[in-house]
């Protein structure tokens, strides 16, 4: 499982852009957006393009490394349910 942790000031755009684009073509992939911007407008466009969780620096690793277990956990359980769901759909009825 991936997960991409971002920053918004990126020496060659932004992080923003980056969110936009993966999210037009990848909904699975969780974002988490880490950044020394406060400003509730950043945060608030942060998750409304696409990211799953917002960070704020200077952070601290032991929220950052839960928050990171607690989405991959939500994305195995979903990854078993939609495998559970597809078998169910093999199953031919009697």
């Amino acid at each position: 499982m991936k997960i991409l942790i971002l920053d918004i000031n990126l020496g060659d755009g932004s992080g923003f852009e980056i969110c936009r684009n993966i999210r037009s073509t990848n909904d699975d992939i969780p974002i988490i957006f880490l950044s020394a911007r406060t400003d509730d407008q950043d945060q608030v466009l942060a998750l409304t393009i696409g990211g799953d969780d917002y960070i704020v620096k200077p952070y601290s690793l032991p929220v950052l490394t839960t928050k990171v277990k607690k989405i991959l956990k939500r994305l195995k359980r979903k990854k078993l349910t939609t495998q559970v769901k597809l078998f169910i759909k093999m199953i031919p009825s009697a």
